[in-house]
């Protein structure tokens, strides 16, 4: 083998770096085991549909015959403090939710950036353009131009501390409902072009879930 094709140690000591995993996550919804609707290779399980707390990934996890979680519930991901978790299956897409994890989404991203807030406001405070016409501001609906410049304007005489101080200082109302709603339209969207809150499922490491109907030869995907 030639040497210059021979990986060096610090590319896999690199690699090991950018690979960014969900560290914890909200239970969605719960599917028990051998339901009537499960076709899935852990169907003697219980299955869970989850969303990340750090990138809003969805995900599909196993989840211990010796535990019970609840909806709502925080789960460890990371193998060192993981409980409840037997297994991550891998990321799932928004329209493989049930109606139930739709519901609680909502919820669940609400809770995130309320406990958030100082990174949210952080980033009302450096957002920049996305291109000559368009401000990244704008990409979140409910903040038009005028909204925009009253923001840009505050913010140079003092950074925003809170929700509540960008709705004192400017023209915008209800910041953190505008944030999860975008939030949302981001995990939902696979096509989205500009992500401010989300990872692009395309550069993540996470493998992709389907659902194995009977006769499918698809492999299911590796655990994690």
């Amino acid at each position: 083998m030639d040497p210059s094709t021979k990986r060096r140690p610090s590319d896999d000591t690199h690699n090991r770096r950018t690979k960014k995993y969900e560290e914890e996550a909200i239970v969605l919804d719960i599917l028990p085991p051998n339901s009537i609707n499960r076709h899935d290779k852990y169907r003697n399980k219980t299955l869970v549909q989850a969303v990340g707390t750090k990138w809003f990934t969805l995900l599909e996890l196993i989840i211990k015959s010796d535990s019970t979680v609840m909806l709502q519930d925080r789960l460890a991901l990371d193998k060192e403090h993981r409980k409840e978790v037997e297994t991550i299956i891998g990321r799932i897409h928004y329209d493989k939710l049930t109606s139930l994890a739709t519901q609680q989404l909502e919820l669940a991203v609400t809770k995130i950036v309320e406990e958030r807030e100082r990174e949210f406001v952080d980033w009302v405070n450096k957002a920049t353009p996305v291109s000559i016409r368009l401000h990244s501001l704008q990409l979140v609906k409910g903040i038009g131009k005028k909204s925009r410049e009253s923001i840009l304007q505050q913010r140079k005489i003092k950074p925003f501390e809170s929700f509540e101080d960008i709705e004192q200082r400017t023209e915008v109302k209800d910041i953190k409902s505008l944030i999860v709603k975008r939030i949302i339209e981001e995990i939902s969207n696979p096509e989205e072009k500009h992500r401010l809150f989300t990872r692009d499922e395309k550069k993540d490491h996470y493998p992709k879930t389907f659902t194995k109907h009977r006769g499918s030869r698809r492999k299911y995907p590796r655990k994690y």
